[in-house]
């Protein structure tokens, strides 16, 4: 499965991404281990959607 997901962010914007493995991805934001997103923390896991494959969204 892929996701696509939307984290609302400390600076109180939007972030959209997409990973195949939903849970280790948020991790990786939540402990500032992403540059998109390491400056401002903490992130919220607002929204995501699950795809049968990258593509197919």
């Amino acid at each position: 499965m892929w996701y696509v997901y939307i984290l609302k962010c400390a600076n109180g914007k939007n972030y959209y991404g997409c990973t195949s493995d939903i849970n280790e991805r948020l991790t990786r934001h939540q402990n500032g281990h992403v540059p998109a997103t390491a400056r401002i923390l903490p992130v919220e896991l607002k929204l995501y959607i699950a795809f049968a494959d990258k593509y197919s969204y």
